[in-house]
């Protein structure tokens, strides 16, 4: 199941996350369709770094042209100036 591919992916890396949205509903009992994985991860450069790295083992690519540094050292802007409310991954050769 691609839920444990990235709970596995992301603790080999050491990054701490909780996983949030749909999935974790589901996981407590409530039936939820959805076809994302939401994640929390710690607001910490290291832990985007490495939850980049990790992602991209796993054939995801960032869907916006910037990397894990820049969507930490620029948060604050891209969030008030941008509307960056979420740093989103896809499967470019399976973007569902």
């Amino acid at each position: 199941m691609f839920l444990f591919r990235v709970c596995d992916a992301l603790s080999a890396a050491g990054v701490p996350f909780a996983i949030a949205g749909g999935y974790a509903v589901a996981l407590h009992g409530a039936v939820r369709g959805t076809v994302d994985v939401d994640l929390v991860i710690r607001l910490d450069e290291s832990s985007f770094t490495r939850a980049e790295q990790a992602l991209m083992t796993l054939g995801l690519q960032p869907r916006l042209p910037v990397t894990a540094a820049e969507v930490f050292r620029f948060r604050e802007e891209y969030i008030r100036n941008r509307n960056l409310l979420a740093w989103s991954f896809v499967n470019p050769s399976n973007p569902a």
